[in-house]
């Protein structure tokens, strides 16, 4: 009979290779989605990194008490960093979570286009991004290559997206 591994072994033996799967599977649902331009991206670092933030400090006070202040602050500095990545390929996770669970209901955007652009255009992916006048405010929406091609500044935008579990708009 074969004895079981902890956890802390699994995670020191699969760990790089389960937090590259984790960051890869993240990227797929910010691809997919249509959403409002880093609203999704806020909401993760306002809640995940809260939670992080309070561990980290929790366990780098720990590190401050028993190797002192230069040990202390490079573990500071190496989690925060570690966390900010965590807290940016949960994002596409969220996104999956506010389509898929609870009620959504529907939100209908109108408003005249006043700027369109297409952001970190690269050989695998382009962000496209419309700008909508709605009268007392702006929105900047991230949408789909055929929504983009289909306005130019000056036209009247009308669509209707989903609001998911999570308050997000999406679609």
């Amino acid at each position: 009979m074969k004895k079981s591994l902890p956890i802390s072994d699994i995670l020191t033996k699969y760990g790089s290779f389960l937090a590259v799967v984790f960051c890869i599977g993240g990227i797929f649902p910010i691809l997919s989605y249509s959403y409002q331009l880093n609203i999704p991206f806020w909401f993760t670092f306002k809640y995940l990194g809260s939670v992080i933030a309070i561990v980290v400090i929790a366990y780098t006070l720990r590190v401050f008490k028993t190797h002192g202040v230069i040990r202390a602050l490079s573990f500071f500095i190496d989690k925060t960093l570690k966390s900010g990545v965590l807290c940016l390929m949960t994002t596409g996770y969220v996104l999956v979570i506010n389509a898929n669970i609870g009620t959504q209901t529907e939100t209908c955007f109108d408003g005249k286009v006043i700027d369109k652009k297409i952001d970190r255009q690269s050989g695998l992916t382009s962000t496209f991004i419309i700008e909508l006048d709605k009268g007392n405010s702006t929105s900047k929406l991230i949408v789909s290559k055929k929504e983009f091609d289909r306005y130019v500044k000056g036209d009247s935008y009308k669509s209707c997206w989903n609001e998911g579990l999570l308050g997000l708009l999406y679609k």
